[in-house]
């Protein structure tokens, strides 16, 4: 899947911003939640907490217009490859067989 994005660079790192549909970010990514394993820590999103979920849930569902203009992260571990549009954008690809990280 080829992603359209606008690049942009801060504090020294490059970094993409676009849209992306909710099924595409479900079908390629996986949260890397955050855990201790033999006293090491790992991952980076915390863990769902029920009460907060729900209460989103409730008003996704209750709200007449339900609007929550919440950015995602994505992260890559590895390289991506990228190629110039011509209107000023860049196409991206991830590695084949490669989830995107998020949260």
């Amino acid at each position: 899947m080829e992603l359209k994005l606008q690049s942009f660079e801060q504090a020294g790192t490059q970094m993409y911003v676009g849209a992306i549909r909710v099924e595409d970010i479900l079908d390629m990514s996986h949260v890397d939640e955050w855990r201790r394993i033999e006293e090491k820590e790992e991952g980076y999103q915390r863990a769902p907490e029920p009460r907060r979920t729900e209460r989103i849930a409730r008003y996704l569902q209750n709200s007449p217009i339900p609007l929550m203009p919440t950015s995602i992260l994505l992260g890559c571990r590895g390289s991506l490859k990228k190629k110039a549009c011509s209107d000023g954008m860049f196409k991206i690809s991830r590695p084949e067989g490669k989830p995107l990280w998020y949260g």
